[in-house]
């Protein structure tokens, strides 16, 4: 039987990578430019932040507050 991997996992996976994570958030800004909606661009940043092992991990590499 064969192994999948759920979108959410593969996409967390993907998002790991800094240039993914990179054309990923350029997307979802230009859509959010085009559309005047934010919220793709939030559901994005949440995302990448997630994968990076979330906010405060993405905060504290940063050196910026949460």
């Amino acid at each position: 039987m064969k192994h999948t991997v759920s979108y959410d996992e593969g996409l967390l996976k993907a998002l790991k990578d800094p240039e993914e994570a990179r054309a990923y958030l350029e997307v979802a800004l230009d859509e959010c430019e085009a559309s005047g909606e934010i919220d793709g661009l939030l559901l994005a940043l949440r995302d990448v932040a997630q994968a990076q092992g979330g906010v405060g991990a993405l905060a504290e590499r940063s050196g910026l507050n949460r």
